[in-house]
This record gives C-alpha cells, sequence and structure tokens, in this order.
C-alpha cells in the first residue's frame, strides 16, 4: 500500500513512518524541516511541505491508496491540523484517493453529547490543540471520503503492545492512556477496516 503521511515528523509520526515501512508499505511524507526525520528508506520519500494548497500537495500524493494525518492541533500555530486537513482533502480529490484516517484526542467534545468531567478538564488545559482538532474532524465529518477519526487519551512512549481497545463511535470507557507505539500500530491496522470508514473510534489500554 501506498501512504501520504501528514505528521511524520512529530513523535507519532516517526513510529508510523518506521512501522509502515516495516510493513512493507510506501510512504510519502509531507514534512516541513526533512531533516527531522531521520529515517532512511527506498519506500520513503520525503515530500516538502510549503503552500497549503491542493496543486502543492497533488504531485506527493499521485499514486496514494490513502492519507494518513497525526499532525499536532494548535490554533496559536496557524491551526495546522485544520488547516493541511482541508488542502489534504482537496488534493485527495484532484488525485482519486478515497481513504482517509487522522487523529484527534478522546478529549475534544464528541458530537451529541459533553465529554467526561476529567476530560472536560484536560480540554481546558489544552484547548488550544482541541479547538485546531474540532476543527478537523467537523472538516473530515463534512467531506465525502472514506474517512476514520481515531482518537487517542493521554499519549506515553511505551512499547507497541497490540492490546489495546477500540470503542466504534465513542471513547473507549475508563481509558485512560496509550503508547505512541500503539497509536501507530492501530491507525495502520484501521486503514484496512472498512467497517469504520466514516466513523470515529476511541482507542486506549
Amino acid at each position: 500500500m501506498r501512504l501520504a503521511l501528514f505528521g511524520g515528523t512529530g513523535r507519532t509520526g516517526r513510529l508510523l513512518v518506521a512501522q509502515a515501512l516495516d510493513d512493507g508499505h510506501q510512504v510519502a511524507a509531507f514534512v516541513r524541516s526533512p531533516e527531522r526525520l531521520p529515517i532512511t528508506h527506498p519506500d520513503l520519500t520525503k515530500v516538502p511541505m510549503g503552500d497549503p494548497g491542493p496543486r502543492a500537495l497533488s504531485a506527493g500524493m499521485k499514486g496514494a491508496d490513502a492519507v494518513v494525518s497525526v499532525l499536532n492541533g494548535s490554533t496559536r500555530a496557524g491551526s495546522p491540523a485544520a488547516t493541511w486537513t482541508r488542502a489534504a482533502l482537496s488534493a485527495m480529490a484532484e488525485c482519486g484517493v478515497r481513504r482517509l484516517v487522522v487523529t484527534s484526542a478522546a478529549p475534544v467534545p464528541l458530537r451529541g453529547g459533553p465529554a467526561p468531567l476529567a476530560y472536560r478538564l484536560v480540554g481546558w488545559v489544552f484547548r488550544d490543540a482541541h479547538r485546531d482538532l474540532a476543527a478537523m474532524e467537523d472538516i473530515v465529518r463534512g467531506s465525502d471520503v472514506a474517512w476514520t477519526i481515531v482518537r487517542p487519551p493521554r499519549l506515553t512512549n511505551g512499547p507497541r503492545t497490540g492490546r489495546y481497545r477500540l470503542e466504534t463511535g465513542g471513547n473507549v470507557p475508563r481509558g485512560l492512556s496509550l503508547s505512541r507505539a500503539d497509536l501507530a500500530g492501530a491507525v495502520l491496522h484501521l486503514i484496512d477496516d472498512p467497517a469504520v470508514a466514516g466513523r470515529g473510534v476511541g482507542i486506549a489500554y
């Protein structure tokens, strides 16, 4: 599978790139600073992220089977999650790519009801990032692609175990943490799962 990846220089993104390559996928990683992705591999292409416009992204996205975003959110930093997701969707339409998997965060309020109290407190502390992620979720939900929004809780630097729980349509009950390595592995798994297309998926231990 050929993946177009946004956020590959982040802590989760680097793990996702490494796992995808280990699993035999081809990866086109859209990055602002290629040196921040210290991975070299014949199946890895580093695509410079310049202008967030569809034409600027289309060349690196051609031939992709799916687009994945693990971008962090921040309204103070120009809302990268919402801005680049909107641009990616436009490029996907131009290139004929239909599958999109993005990561958000469990404390971002779910549609149809308030978040649990613990998540609301966390959401207030990280409200800048979560505003951007909430806007990104709205953009994704309003699109016509086969999207999946993955919503993890607090992320750790623990190992990849594969022993996580998934909750389609909501957050995992009493799920308080997840390793970035397991998040990366779950994202790769969910790309191939048609049952989660058009759904949000909670993930946690």
